[in-house]
């Protein structure tokens, strides 16, 4: 009867012997594999294992590699099952995971690591084992959370519970599954919804996360953003499959690639800078499209198409707004993992740029077929701006607004050179070619100037701007630009041009049309470069530049309606001229107070720096004035000589031009027979010239003026020493050597007669010129004077 109980009890002990050690060969076997790949330190504090239900459970678990922390647990529960143990696999009826902390670390190859690396088998003939097949069908997790570090992303990720139900095998028969996480990262709430077979060989898949305030601050380092300050909600739907063949066809453990639908909704987006230069507010953000992933050892391909609408956007300066928008939508938009970009259109609706009680520019922009290969190219087909409201506004301190507000905001985020990183030489002799195939553009720009006093304003309407291709890789060949714009209903500003836009100095070649340009509205801006005020004055010019190599050559046909100066100072015009500008002005006004100016010629080398464009332009305009008021008179008052006598004069006499004199008959205050039809020219030249004054000297000749004298008689001459009285001094030509003590006594003897004769002809030709029609205000008497030319019985005429 012993020997009957003792092989029992001894089948029994060894049972019980074996159950008790069971735990503890599990707790070596599995601290010693750790050990063995070279995957760092497992510390178990308890293993339970019931053969009987084959549950285990394992306690205060620890896994270390390398000093850095992977996994932490308080408690792991696996129930395995009995059924599938025949079939060759594992089979789990559930995993439960307690109060466990995962740590997945990116390294600088930008692989992610959830658990510590296996140590390369380094043995010629160890093969590739076929992966162990398992079954799970529940999977629990209670208070467990994910710390994130890696290069780009870094925080913690909290799954307060998460239940898998009817999880299967890598069979595509097995039935849906459903999923819900509820997640924590940091104080936001993240919820995750799955359906589908997920274990499945290619599974497909319905996935919702919602994202309830987020910090931004948690995920700022998520591709590559800025430190931002902010919170975020957001919704994401993907609808598609996975394929996990890469997962079962080789070693590599992270192998999955993804096909789906995507739809990602972000509301009530707002952050901001650290700094708080920029705040950022987005009312809705909305994408629609099509992912497809793939995820292994070499990193994460992937690429995205579809729609992106952004609403109710702005980003803050401070009160100024440096852009916003009320809507933008983006069409057959494509971007990737190697940052290739493209999309069928760009649209702003309202797109606003720097302004704070109005913006800088308001306008809706559409671009249309881009392509943006990183490091290479940006091809853009069109730009179009519409319906442009801007302000162009200089403040007091002569400075445009809009180059103030993006020079501050430049200057907040300038980075030092040792977190910008330096250029290399080859990005500074390759940059990134830009190619557009056209630009277009329609609006009103307000320009306000408060430099100046009273502030000048002025509304611009441009009918239409546009450019033809341009391509910074062939900066050499020319683009066309065509600009319509006007003041009001009347004035017009035309242009036409070619120009090699981007090229370091631009060559242009262009034909410019003004019409009806009001000149006193910029007379302030006038009055800078000719020191002259424009009272009033419209301006028409047609004109046509050519800028080659820096060499400027230009021709300007202008019309001039009404203009009319005041001098403010002397200036650089009245110089070139000789005589004040509103003096040239008026030799060239014809009779309807029109001046035309026409071939004018402008020629320079502006890579000279002692030539300027305002001095090419005043010596030009001076040359044209010049060259009309000659050419004028040589038409009105030809046989007469005025041109030559006009341009001698020019220079040697500030605010007059002499014509040719009016001879008189000697001793009469009479026209000389070959001058008689000279008076008529100068009422038609009057006449033509309405702003003109006629400035009239009589002259008496001390040689042809006085009558022959009586027989002498013999007395001694003499020179009374009071002959020369003060009144009369100035009148007496100038007596030198060759006059003989008789001469110079009978001069004396006849200035009065002289005087008064030259007086009576300078008023008998002012008669007759009044009788002719010219108002007696026009022409002015200057005081007489008395010369020695035998032919010198005339009237000099001038012009004031």
């Amino acid at each position: 009867m012993r020997n009957r109980l003792a092989i029992p009890a001894t089948v029994l002990l060894i049972f019980i012997v074996i159950i008790s050690a069971l735990p503890l060969c599990i707790q070596y076997v599995a601290t010693s594999q750790v050990r063995e790949l070279g995957m760092g330190e497992l510390t178990i504090e308890n293993v339970d294992f019931n053969p009987f239900t084959l549950e285990l459970v394992i306690d205060q678990y620890n896994l270390t590699h390398e000093n850095q922390q992977y996994l932490l647990g308080n408690r792991l529960a696996v129930d395995l099952a009995w059924s599938e143990l025949v079939t060759g696999r594992i089979g789990i009826e559930k995993i439960a995971l307690t109060q466990a902390e995962f740590w997945a670390r990116e390294t600088p190859e930008g692989e992610w690591l959830l658990v510590p690396p296996m140590k390369t088998s380094t043995t010629e003939d160890s093969a590739a084992t076929s992966p162990l097949e398992y079954v799970l069908n529940s999977l629990s997790i209670t208070e467990t959370s994910v710390h994130i570090e890696g290069q780009q992303i870094s925080g913690d990720f909290e799954l307060p519970n998460l239940d898998l139900n009817d999880l299967a095998n890598f069979e595509s028969e097995v039935s849906d599954t459903t999923t819900q996480v509820s997640a924590n990262w940091g104080d936001a709430t993240i919820t995750i919804d799955t359906h589908k077979e997920l274990m499945a060989d290619e599974p497909p898949f319905e996935v919702k996360l919602q994202i309830t305030s987020l910090s931004l601050t948690d995920f700022q380092k998520l591709a590559g953003l800025p430190e931002l300050d902010g919170r975020v909600n957001a919704t994401i739907d993907l609808h598609g499959k996975l394929n996990r063949s890469p997962l079962i066809d080789s070693d590599d453990p992270l192998g999955l690639s993804i096909t789906a639908d995507i739809s990602v909704t972000v509301t009530d987006l707002s952050a901001q800078d650290p700094a708080g230069v920029i705040q950022l507010g987005v009312h809705e953000t909305s994408w629609q499209g099509s992912l497809e992933a793939t995820v292994s050892e070499a990193g994460t391909q992937y690429s995205m198409m579809g729609d992106l609408s952004v609403s109710s956007a702005a980003a803050r300066q401070g009160e100024t707004t440096v852009i916003g928008w009320n809507k933008a939508t983006i069409t057959g938009l494509s971007l990737d993992s190697a940052q290739n970009i493209g999309f069928s259109e760009l649209g702003f609706r309202g797109l606003k740029l720097f302004g704070k009680e109005s913006p800088a520019l308001e306008t809706t922009l559409t671009i249309t077929d881009l392509s943006l290969v990183p490091g290479q190219t940006v091809n853009l087909n069109k730009v179009d701006l519409s319906n442009i409201r801007g302000n162009l506004l200089i403040n007091e301190n002569g400075e445009l607004e809009l180059l103030e507000d993006i020079n501050n905001l430049s200057n907040a985020f300038l980075l030092d050179e040792e977190s910008t990183g330096a250029v290399s030489a080859e990005e500074e002799t390759n940059p990134m070619a830009i190619s557009l195939g056209g630009f277009s553009a329609n609006g009103t720009l307000l320009f306000k100037d408060s430099s100046i006093s009273p502030a000048f304003q002025q509304e611009i309407t441009l009918e239409e701007i546009s450019l033809g291709t341009v391509n910074s890789a062939q900066a050499d060949n020319p683009t066309d630009v065509k600009i319509r714009s006007s003041l009001d209903e009347y004035s017009r500003i035309d242009i036409d041009a070619s120009t090699t836009l981007l090229a370091v100095k631009p060559d242009i070649s262009s034909a410019i049309t003004v019409k009806q340009l009001p000149l006193d509205k910029i007379s302030v801006y006038l009055e800078k470069a000719i020191g002259y005020e424009v009272k009033t004055g419209q301006l028409d010019l047609d004109s046509t530049i050519k800028l080659k190599n820096q060499h400027v050559e230009a021709g300007f046909d202008v019309l001039l309606r009404k203009f009319k100066v005041a001098p403010t100072e002397r200036s650089d015009v009245d110089n070139e001229l000789g005589m004040p500008l509103g003096a040239a002005l008026n030799l060239v006004r014809d009779s309807d107070d029109n001046i035309t100016l026409d071939g004018i010629k402008i020629s320079g080398d502006l890579n000279d720096p002692a030539v300027s464009v305002r001095q090419l332009i005043i010596k030009a305009v001076s040359k044209a004035l010049l060259a009309g008021t000659m050419t004028y008179f040589k038409f009105a008052l030809q046989p007469y000589g005025a041109a030559l006598m006009a341009a001698q004069a020019i220079g040697k006499q500030a605010g007059k031009v002499s014509l040719d004199p009016l001879k008189m008959q000697s001793q009469r205050p009479l026209i000389a027979l070959d001058n008689a039809d000279y008076p008529d020219r100068l009422v038609d030249l009057m006449n033509q010239r309405p702003q003109l004054h006629l400035v009239l000297c009589g002259e008496a000749s001390t040689v042809s003026d006085i009558p022959e004298p009586p027989a002498p008689e013999p007395a001694e001459p003499a020179i009374p020493s009071a002959a020369v009285d003060a009144e009369s001094a100035d009148t007496i030509p100038e007596i030198n050597a060759s006059h003989t003590a008789e001469q110079v006594v009978e001069v004396v003897n006849h200035t009065p007669m002289l005087t008064a004769l030259a007086d009576e002809r300078a008023g008998a030709i002012k008669a007759l010129l009044f009788n002719k029609g010219i108002p007696s205000e026009r022409l002015l008497i200057c005081k007489s004077t008395l010369n020695d030319d035998p032919d010198g019985a005339r009237v000099t005429l001038s012009i004031d």
